[in-house]
């Protein structure tokens, strides 16, 4: 997917209604990486989409906390509907997100996580990494 995607106009976390100090990933994620490593059971994509961060900042958190590649954080994002949706949306109606997207599905062929829907692309059904 790349750098191209983020939700909305908010690039940062806030701590607002939320138990955990969500403060400490403005300053640096990989804090708070370690921080949510001793959690298991947070959803942590749930978590960061809650907090309206932006994909990149999602995307290093993921690799950070569960020690994966770009390729296997993304389909982790995208098991959760409201990135899902949210990405979409953003290949379907974005130039830069859409080049990416093709991109994307150029370099991993039958394993992308995105596919055509007649002129439309869509996210592939992705299995638990």
């Amino acid at each position: 997917m790349g750098n191209c995607v983020t939700n909305g106009a908010v690039t940062r976390l806030g701590a607002t209604g939320n138990p955990m100090d969500l403060d400490r990933l403005n300053r640096n994620v990989a804090v708070y990486a370690e921080d949510l490593k001793g959690n298991a059971g947070i959803d942590v994509p749930d978590q960061l989409f809650n907090q309206k961060v932006d994909w990149v900042e999602l995307i290093k958190s993921i690799r950070q906390i569960f020690g994966v590649n770009i390729f296997h954080a993304e389909a982790k994002a995208l098991q959760h509907e409201g990135w899902r949706r949210f990405c979409e949306n953003q290949i379907n109606n974005d130039s830069k997100c859409r080049k990416a997207a093709l991109s994307h599905m150029r370099l991993n062929g039958a394993n992308s996580l995105i596919r055509r829907d007649g002129e439309r692309l869509a996210i592939t059904n992705i299995a638990p990494p």
